[in-house]
């Protein structure tokens, strides 16, 4: 009876001793399964938050892409707008332009018709004007050019009687000297030595 108690006590204390040591073990899974689902939350927020990121982004370059289209059909629309506005007014311009040049050509050609003769005049009084100027200037001109001529006449006169006065002045003086020098007796002894001599 003493021996099976102490059987009965080992394997209870054995069977105590494996319970803690299961229940610690299951402690320890507790723990790990805890934290592997720490971490498969942490993963799977993280693969949320990227696929977010990916659906956002997705969304974001739609919206870019549908306002980049809307942006480029509003241009489109008004350039045409514009194209077809500034069309409308350039072809108005041309018309009020076309009838302001008929108009105002045949007012001119009535003018002119009107005032031809007044033109007319006025133009030859102008060039009469113009061109009595250059001929009264011109008279001047010739005026002062014969001065000029009579001046230098005049003194080409007074040079051609100051040469015609020297030379008849050395010819009268010449003929005075040989005079002087043929009555001389030495010049008439010097002249006959040297006829005599040759």
């Amino acid at each position: 009876m003493q021996e099976f108690q102490e059987n009965f006590n080992q394997n209870s204390s054995r069977r105590d001793d494996k319970i803690a040591e299961m229940m610690e073990s299951i402690s320890q899974q507790e723990t790990c399964i805890r934290e592997l689902e720490k971490e498969k939350s942490a993963q799977q927020r993280s693969l949320y938050k990227f696929y977010d990121q990916t659906r956002n982004h997705y969304q974001f370059r739609m919206i870019l892409r549908a306002w980049k289209y809307f942006t480029q059909c509003r241009k489109r629309k008004s350039r045409v707008e514009n194209y077809i506005k500034n069309k409308l007014h350039r072809k108005r311009q041309r018309a009020l332009f076309e009838g302001w040049c008929k108009v105002t050509h045949a007012e001119f050609k009535e003018k002119m018709d009107a005032s031809r003769v007044h033109i007319k005049r006025e133009l030859e009084a102008k060039m009469l004007d113009k061109w009595t100027n250059k001929v009264n200037a011109l008279k001047l001109y010739m005026i002062q050019l014969e001065d000029k001529i009579k001046t230098e006449q005049e003194a080409r006169q007074k040079l051609a009687e100051a040469y015609d006065a020297s030379l008849s002045n050395g010819f009268s003086r010449l003929n005075l000297e040989t005079q002087v020098l043929q009555t001389n007796p030495l010049i008439g002894e010097v002249v006959i030595k040297h006829f005599t001599h040759q």
